[in-house]
């Protein structure tokens, strides 16, 4: 998995890194009515590194909701440049920024819920938003997916899918119950630390089935009762 800060966009390689950054900051999908002259302001500012000025322009997008604006607002509360550091806030700014359709705040809200960084890790989701940038040509998501594809849990590898009712009274019961006291959070961490490891080494083999459903077969019928 990538470290964020090495995370590409959807952009043309053969671009300058200037023409990405402007790219980066006018993204728009949503196409909302936003003042072009004042965004150019902004993205000009900047590129002339005068991230002070530019500060509460993009503030002022970011409420009508502009996508890069939200983007480059979680970049500016996650490295303190202008503002003080805040991570929850830059979490929250990436957020509204991946809701929005910006890729690559959809990348970085991936790698965050792939590492448990600012939330609890969650491969689940962290997949969802790498599809989400991939979707629009991100080449770190495409690559981040990739990788994601050759991890595997027990549950899902015994019964064939992630959204079967015996994975899915799984995920319930780790949700209702189990999250809500520290000795179920420690063994969902060390199931989500070591269940993909177990599973490409013995995930093809019949014998690690053939010891895997019963159990998990008496842990489902014990939460059902």
């Amino acid at each position: 998995m990538k470290n964020k800060k090495n995370f590409a966009n959807i952009y043309d390689d053969n671009i300058s890194p200037i023409e990405k950054l402007s790219r980066t900051l006018r993204f728009n999908p949503q196409d909302d009515v936003i003042d072009e002259l004042i965004l150019d302001q902004a993205v000009l500012h900047v590129l002339e590194g005068n991230t002070l000025l530019a500060y509460p322009i993009f503030e002022t997008l970011a409420e009508q909701g502009h996508a890069g604006s939200l983007f480059y607002l979680g970049e500016m509360f996650e490295e303190g440049t202008c503002v003080r550091k805040n991570l929850r806030k830059s979490f929250l700014y990436y957020k509204k920024a991946a809701i929005k359709g910006h890729p690559t705040a959809q990348c970085v809200l991936g790698y965050f819920y792939y590492n448990g960084e600012r939330v609890f890790k969650n491969k689940n989701k962290a997949l969802y938003w790498f599809k989400k940038a991939a979707e629009q040509g991100d080449k770190t998501a495409k690559e981040n997916i990739s990788n994601l594809s050759y991890e595997c849990y027990i549950a899902t590898c015994i019964y064939g899918s992630y959204h079967c009712l015996e994975v899915l009274t799984l995920r319930q019961f780790r949700d209702n119950v189990m999250i809500k006291n520290w000795y179920g959070r420690l063994l969902i961490l060390f199931y989500y630390t070591f269940s993909p490891h177990i599973v490409r080494l013995f995930g093809k083999h019949k014998l690690f089935h053939r010891f895997w459903r019963p159990i998990l077969g008496l842990i489902i019928q014990k939460i059902n009762t």
